[in-house]
């Protein structure tokens, strides 16, 4: 697996968004998994209008549950597809290490599970968070996973 530290990164923006690096998530960083913290931002301006995480941890728990890519729109800047958007252009970044990323979404959350459609995933499963998952800790019992092909 490529450290994120490592990585050069590819341009990421086009004539509406661009995403801009906030972290890198070394392999060897013992508080994060490895990869990007981006902001989404609106291209040439100082406007942030949401976040993306991309994990490029590969491992089993990442792609039963906790899935590569997270994001999130500010209440404000929602009903733009900018999450879609935004994961369209992170999706070189994301091939640098990954074949596949999965995304998860909670079962109630039909907009975010509509985001990853958009942004070419495809609906796979509903599975029950395994007890001791940390992810239970936040009340997450359920994930909608999403196979997105890079």
């Amino acid at each position: 697996m490529r450290d994120p530290v490592d990585v050069e990164l590819p341009e990421m923006a086009d004539e509406l968004l661009e995403l801009r690096v906030l972290a890198r998530y070394s392999l060897d960083d013992p508080k994060f998994p490895p990869g990007y913290e981006l902001a989404i931002m609106l291209t040439g301006t100082e406007v942030e209008v949401g976040r993306v995480l991309l994990s490029v941890d590969d491992s089993p728990g990442r792609i039963a549950y906790a899935g590569h890519l997270a994001y999130e729109i500010a209440p404000e800047h929602r009903g733009h597809h900018y999450a879609a958007r935004a994961c369209r252009l992170v999706r070189p970044l994301a091939r640098e290490h990954l074949e596949v990323a999965w995304i998860m979404t909670a079962p109630d959350n039909l907009a975010s599970s509509r985001t990853a459609e958009l942004a070419g995933a495809e609906y796979v499963d509903t599975r029950e968070v395994p007890e001791h998952s940390d992810m239970r800790s936040l009340g997450i019992r359920w994930v909608r996973r999403h196979r997105w092909v890079l």
